[in-house]
């Protein structure tokens, strides 16, 4: 919800837009969600492929697979953003395109500033190599 009006305010909407652009925005954040989540369980299985020095022939299937999704999710952007041409000006569609990258950037600095770790992050000393199964 907080996505929703915080688009909305970036494109600085009027009503009858609103009336377009939010079931278009739900539809399709719904299916982005769906592709997303899928994706990720995918990686999770490439992970525990690692893991278990599964051979090449299922990393690349489990890799093609993971490609795929990512496609749909590229596809279904491009889908979305054509289906708002037709709605939003020139300049709302150039503040859509930027909106994604700003709302996440901003998303993640909330989060950190709630956990207490500051605007960077926590220091990657150790978490990346558990994250790909090194030992020191």
């Amino acid at each position: 919800m907080v996505r929703m009006w915080r688009l909305v305010s970036a494109l600085e909407i009027d009503e009858a837009q609103a009336m377009k652009v939010f079931p278009a925005f739900s539809q399709h954040q719904r299916a982005r969600d769906e592709l997303v989540s899928r994706g990720q369980e995918m990686r999770v299985s490439l992970r525990q492929q690692l893991a278990n020095k599964d051979d090449d022939e299922k990393l690349l299937a489990q890799m093609a697979q993971i490609r795929t999704v990512d496609g749909e999710i590229t596809t279904l952007e491009r889908d979305f953003e054509k289906r708002l041409s037709n709605v939003l000006t020139a300049r709302q569609q150039a503040r859509l395109m930027l909106f994604e990258d700003t709302f996440r950037t901003d998303l993640q600095g909330m989060v950190r500033r709630m956990r207490g770790m500051g605007e960077r992050g926590p220091g990657t000393d150790g978490a990346a190599r558990r994250r790909w199964g090194e030992s020191r």
